[in-house]
C-alpha cells in the first residue's frame, strides 16, 4: 500500500513539475524583443573570460551602466564578437534584468551595432522552444506512464525502450 502511495505521489509530483516547466520555458520563448530592458551606450571594455565553472564567456562593460553583460555560446567561439566590436561603439543590448547579486553578468538576449544584429534573438528564442517541447514530451510520457498505472495497478516498464 505504500508503495502504491510513493509511486502516486511521485507520478503526481512529476507532472506537476513538467507542466511548470513547461509553462516557464514557452512564456520565455514567447516572450518579444521590446519585453526586456534595453540600454544604447557605448561600449568601455570587451572580452572572453572564463566563469567560475571554467567556461568561456564574452562580457561587455558599456558606459553609463553599472552591471556587465554577459553572452555565452556553446561553442566557445566568440571570435565574431571580438572582431565586430570594438572599443567605443555604440551598441544597443536588450537584456533579462535579473538580479545582479546572483549572478555577476546580465544575460544579453540581443546586440545590435546600428543597423546589423551581432547577436539574435531568435537564438534565445529557439533554445527556449527546443527545452519547451522537451519538458512538453517528459509531461506526456508521464500521463502515459499514469494510464498504466491506473489500469494495471503496477509499472510494466518505466523506462522507454530507447533506453
Amino acid at each position: 500500500m505504500l508503495t502504491k502511495i510513493l509511486n502516486l505521489f511521485a507520478l503526481v509530483f512529476g507532472l506537476t513539475l513538467f507542466l511548470f516547466l513547461t509553462f516557464i520555458f514557452y512564456s520565455n520563448a514567447s516572450k518579444k524583443l521590446t519585453e526586456y530592458s534595453q540600454i544604447d551606450s557605448n561600449v568601455l571594455e570587451k572580452g572572453i573570460i572564463k566563469t567560475d565553472n571554467n567556461s568561456k564567456i564574452f562580457f561587455i562593460k558599456v558606459s553609463n551602466f553599472n552591471e556587465d553583460f554577459a553572452v555565452y555560446n556553446m561553442t566557445k567561439n566568440y571570435s565574431k564578437l571580438e572582431n565586430e566590436i570594438r572599443i567605443g561603439d555604440k551598441i544597443k543590448i536588450y537584456f533579462e534584468n535579473s538580479n545582479p547579486k546572483k549572478n555577476e553578468y546580465l544575460v544579453v538576449i540581443q546586440i545590435e551595432k546600428g543597423k546589423e544584429i551581432l547577436v539574435s534573438h531568435n537564438k534565445h528564442k529557439i533554445t527556449y522552444y527546443f527545452l519547451t517541447l522537451l519538458s512538453s514530451l517528459v509531461f506526456i510520457y508521464i500521463i502515459l506512464m499514469v494510464i498504466e498505472y491506473l489500469k494495471y495497478g503496477e509499472f510494466k516498464n518505466p523506462i522507454p525502450t530507447i533506453f
